[in-house]
């Protein structure tokens, strides 16, 4: 959690910070120099190794005003033998702070022995994605407590924390100009200014695929709440983008399964048949979890074949959209009271572990 930042134990020699947002990555330093109380004159940044080599020298010397250094090094210039090298350095009367944009480079510094050695001398953070928690402090540090008047409602916060929860940069851009006086009442306006979330239409093929209801009353309520969420996105994107792009995630998902059913689907990034789209699962990868733990190749194919029937409306990809939201919902069936009782239960296991 962005919280833990300025709580950092003194003992700690070496953090390791995946951040892909230059403002939040700001914001990050900011709490980290406040966390370790360290003064502009004893915090350093480092680029290359030979800076970083330099850094440990002058680390070697207590400081006068400080209880340590803090080493700022940027390591996605450094090769794999160089950052592995500045993990093992002796970094004397300092804490080092790691920070890479990169996922792989973060994971291959998780899984490597020089970091493992460190033990409770070390820790690492990873925010590619903000939780809930994190969006609200985040809130709360930049425009909270600045008191101006330009405040979230609660279903707004809320409305980011869900829908931009992977798009830090829209978040810190978007809490950037609350701060500066920009009103955001709306969900259109939400989008109106940090355009629509990274991964609103992955979460709008998510609750396509997740919708469940006991009767037709509840079917009416679903499908009007995935019509909202089209409109939604309609703000931004033409419909034609909207079904294209929900074509090319359910096709992913797809993908996803004939891997997992192969026994391949663990290669990915390694080895994988040439005529899957490697990058697209790779942006899809975070939601494996459900959809070949939860999502049945039946439900994923009626979706697939119900958005790229063209029936009627070639020409018009708002109805386009429409009647295949529609054909889908149709093909749905009802829960039954067991499987009611099963999503109950695990509703409530998932709370509980909050």
């Amino acid at each position: 959690m962005l919280s833990s930042l300025h709580k950092l134990s003194p003992m700690l020699g070496k953090v390791v910070i995946h951040l892909p947002s230059a403002g939040v990555t700001l914001f990050a330093r900011t709490r980290l120099k406040m966390g370790y109380a360290v003064i502009g004159d004893y915090i350093l940044d480092v680029k290359t190794k030979r800076e970083f080599d330099r850094a440990m020298s002058e680390v070697a010397v207590a400081p006068m005003l400080a209880l340590n250094w803090l080493v700022h090094v940027d390591v996605d210039s450094f090769s794999k033998k160089e950052l592995l090298a500045a993990l093992k350095a002796n970094t004397g009367y300092s804490v080092v702070v790691y920070w890479t944009k990169d996922y792989r480079t973060y994971r291959m510094i998780e899984e490597s022995k020089e970091y493992k050695e460190l033990g409770a001398r070390g820790t690492l953070f990873s925010y590619s994605r903000l939780s809930s928690a994190d969006i609200v402090y985040l809130y709360g540090r930049m425009v909270g407590d600045m008191e101006l008047g330009f405040e979230l409602s609660k279903d707004i916060l809320g409305y980011v924390a869900k829908n931009y929860m992977y798009d830090v940069d829209a978040v810190h851009e978007l809490f950037v100009q609350v701060r500066s006086g920009r009103e955001i009442n709306t969900r259109r306006d939400v989008i109106a200014a940090v355009g629509v979330a990274g991964n609103s239409v992955s979460a709008l093929a998510l609750k396509m695929l997740r919708v469940g209801f006991s009767d037709e009353k509840g079917r009416g309520k679903a499908y009007a709440a995935l019509i909202r969420g089209i409109d939604d996105l309609s703000v931004s994107l033409p419909y034609a983008k909207i079904r294209s792009y929900l074509v090319s995630t359910i096709k992913g998902f797809i993908d996803m399964k004939q891997l997992d059913m192969m026994g391949v689907y663990g290669r990915l990034g390694k080895e994988i048949p040439s005529v899957f789209d490697e990058n697209r699962l790779n942006r899809l990868r975070r939601y494996d979890r459900f959809i070949l733990g939860e999502v049945g190749m039946p439900r994923l194919l009626n979706l697939y074949m119900a958005l790229t029937r063209t029936g009627g409306s070639k020409y018009d990809a708002k109805l386009a959209l429409l009647e295949g939201l529609s054909v889908y919902m149709s093909s749905v069936t009802p829960l039954t009271q067991k499987e009611k009782e099963a999503k109950q239960a695990k509703f409530f296991k998932a709370r509980a572990k909050r």
